[in-house]
């Protein structure tokens, strides 16, 4: 842990922290006052449908058994005991869902810092969040995320590019989908431009105004349904917990919950408005927060040229994306890379790409998703490394 001259101190300094880092992203951030997402013509998701007994019981199970402080009943001890509490548990969840409210002390959070790599230097930039909430509050949007999972693929509302928090859709399934892309235009005597877009702390800058519009202008989300969401949403707090001593209580005004089960599925919502402002002769993958851009082109002079300011425009579009949605474009770790054969990446010219004003040099190897993927899709890198 960072010194300090009393380790009392510790859990307010890593809140502080914690707080004024989404400050100071949000700060940077232009203001769009009045953004609407586009509508879309979908069918509309007003209410929960009350959930029975049996599918709150396979719900339960399929949670890990971890309890947090916050708990009054140790989760081992609750599924234990579930026949007997199920029938009550059951109750509790569809009167929440019912009524469009989700309990306060459920929006509560334990945050415990965690060093992001072992061997890093001790001091609060290299340390992450991680988040505790209640079982009982997971379980609950659990059985929401649920109902809201089957309205969203009945319809089929996720745009089919954006992976993650999908069934179907891992990040195996999401690294084949951009690989056969590449190796496709590789067979057709095609080079691809890339860029890997990386953002800040996306998850905890996420607007829940924004994200609220979005549910109702482009998932049909409304009436109770929506009401819930909201309530799920704000208000919310945290405290900061180490070595048993445990900060002041901080309100969260923006994020979707870490740790919970229904954040990510959120996040993904509210990311998936991106691919509406993607040029047609742009492809965008979209991984959780990752977000990769592609141009194929033939590589002669005019084409090269062509491609490489349709990638840039397609930049300030996202760029202005992100700013809209109150997200940070972090141009300092975005890449940059050309794909292709050897004898085709051998008529190629570029060597860097600009974007909204910051110099971004192409690399031979990018690591995405876990895998080191080089300019000729070898995996001679990721072999390497890996090994």
């Amino acid at each position: 842990m960072p010194a300090v001259e009393n380790e009392n101190e510790l859990p307010d300094k890593f809140a502080d922290f914690f707080m004024n880092k989404i400050k100071t992203i949000r700060d940077s951030l232009r203001d769009f006052d009045d953004y609407k997402p586009l509508f879309k013509d979908v069918p509309l998701f007003t209410s929960f449908k009350n959930l029975s007994e049996d599918e709150v019981k396979t719900i339960i199970n399929k949670l890990q058994c971890k309890s947090c402080e916050l708990d009054i009943l140790p989760t081992k001890v609750l599924k234990s005991f579930l026949s007997e509490l199920l029938p009550v548990i059951t109750k509790l969840v569809n009167l929440s869902l019912s009524q469009g409210v989700f309990p306060l002390r459920w929006k509560q959070a334990v945050v415990r810092p965690l060093l992001k790599k072992a061997g890093l230097e001790l001091i609060y930039s290299n340390y992450r969040p991680v988040s505790n909430l209640s079982f009982l509050s997971k379980l609950i949007e659990k059985c929401a995320l649920y109902r809201l999972n089957e309205h969203v693929k009945d319809h089929d509302l996720l745009p089919i590019n954006q992976s993650a928090y999908r069934q179907f859709h891992s990040c195996e399934s999401a690294l084949l989908r951009l690989v056969n892309d590449i190796l496709d235009g590789m067979e057709h005597q095609e080079v691809t431009a890339m860029i890997a877009v990386d953002l800040s702390a996306a998850f905890d800058t996420v607007d829940h105004s924004i994200l609220i519009k979005v549910l109702e202008y482009q998932y049909g989300v409304n009436g109770t349904a929506l009401k819930w969401i909201d309530s799920y949403l704000r208000p919310r707090s945290c405290r900061v917990n180490v070595s048993s001593t445990t900060s002041s209580e901080r309100q969260l005004e923006c994020s979707v919950p870490q740790g919970s089960c229904l954040g990510p599925w959120l996040y993904l919502v509210y990311a998936g408005t991106l691919f509406d402002i993607i040029p047609p002769s742009i492809t965008v993958y979209g991984f959780a927060d990752d977000h990769t851009a592609n141009k194929r082109f033939v590589p002669t002079l005019t084409n090269e040229m062509d491609a490489i300011r349709d990638l840039q425009d397609c930049a300030v579009h996202i760029n202005t994306w992100m700013n809209s949605n109150k997200l940070k474009m972090n141009n300092a770790k975005t890449e940059f890379i050309l794909f292709g054969s050897r004898q085709q990446l051998s008529k190629c010219q570029t060597k860097e790409i600009i974007i909204c004003g910051d110099v971004i040099k192409s690399k031979t190897c990018i690591r995405y998703l876990g895998a080191f993927l080089d300019e000729t899709l070898n995996f001679k890198d990721h072999i390497t490394k890996k090994m």
